[in-house]
């Protein structure tokens, strides 16, 4: 097998180098969103100032028969790096995945990276070493450093009113929009924000919260909509300051949403306000959601109550991810 760098100028190239990252990442799985070919052809013509990135193929007889992703963070954890590889699911067993991890493996030394991080999917209840990857993973010193599951909830909901039996107290107010973070609430949702990269659970993994100011907020809420992303916030305030926020996400290209984060600060948890942004946005979404039906999100298993939260609108069990980490 042939092993060089994906042509970036090449799209056809680019396609037949996605097709193979998306059949590996999204075959045999319920319903699910996964970076599109869109997505793809964006990022090569647009790198983030934030991140660098190595495409590799391996090729048989010219054909593209294995394909490698790594992100190299150059602001935050410089040190390491986040891998996505497939290989054709006619052409496993064969070493082209060994293949193709050793000289990225290498590339990454040249880069004084240190540390690779990736993700691992099986059903639910199946063991880590039961699922291809995990095993692939695991002979190259990787090891499970955070387990989340994948739920997702087929809209819509039969009655948003459900999870909220009692009123709110009278002194929180929830405000919310569609698109780009309107200029009155970008401070405040950036807290937020920043919040939120503290208190993600990360279990072992050593992956360091991003730094994010509001450069890096607009330039993110830029890039998305260039992508065809369209976000849908809700904002909760009491006494007229920020304590929670979550957000969805839709692609024009994909039918399958994004339920993104969620978060209340810790001194206003317990009165049911994650309850109520997202009962809010669902509302909105279902405004602007164009007959897409299906939300996902990723929660850890470690994150209790966000678990019973989604439990009450109706969220069921997708598939698990196991996000490794390790040496190189």
């Amino acid at each position: 097998m042939e092993i060089r760098e994906l042509n970036t100028d090449d799209r056809a190239e680019i396609r037949a180098w996605h097709d193979v990252l998306f059949e590996g990442y999204t075959g045999g799985r319920p319903p699910v969103w996964w970076s599109g070919i869109h997505e793809a052809l964006y990022r090569f013509e647009n790198p983030s100032t934030y991140s660098d990135r190595i495409a590799l193929v391996g090729l048989v007889d010219g054909e593209i028969v294995a394909a490698a992703d790594a992100t190299l963070p150059n602001r935050e954890n410089t040190d390491s790096a986040s891998i996505e590889l497939a290989v054709q699911g006619d052409r496993t067993g064969r070493g082209h995945g060994r293949a193709l991890a050793a000289d990225l493996r290498n590339r990454l030394v040249e880069c004084r990276r240190t540390t690779v991080d990736t993700e691992v999917y099986g059903l639910p209840g199946q063991d880590f070493s039961e699922t291809r990857g995990g095993r692939f993973a695991a002979a190259h010193g990787l090891a499970v450093a955070n387990v989340e599951t994948r739920y997702l909830l087929e809209l819509p909901v039969v009655s948003m009113d459900t999870p909220l039996d009692t009123p709110l107290d009278t002194d929180i107010e929830i405000a919310g929009w569609v698109g780009p973070c309107p200029q009155q609430y970008e401070a405040q949702l950036l807290v937020l924000q920043q919040q939120m990269e503290q208190d993600v659970p990360r279990g072992e993994l050593s992956r360091r919260p991003l730094d994010l100011d509001l450069e890096r907020q607009r330039d993110s809420q830029r890039r998305l909509v260039e992508r065809g992303w369209t976000s849908v916030t809700a904002l909760a305030m009491v006494n007229g300051e920020s304590v929670g926020y979550t957000e969805i996400l839709m692609q024009d290209s994909d039918r399958v949403m994004v339920q993104e984060d969620t978060l209340v600060l810790p001194e206003h948890r317990g009165r049911r306000i994650g309850q109520a942004l997202k009962a809010d946005n669902l509302r909105r979404l279902d405004g602007v959601r164009d007959g897409r039906t299906m939300l996902q999100t990723f929660i850890a298993d470690s994150n209790v109550a966000m678990r019973a939260t989604n439990a009450k609108f109706g969220f069921e069990a997708a598939d698990v991810l196991y996000e490794c980490e390790g040496r190189i």
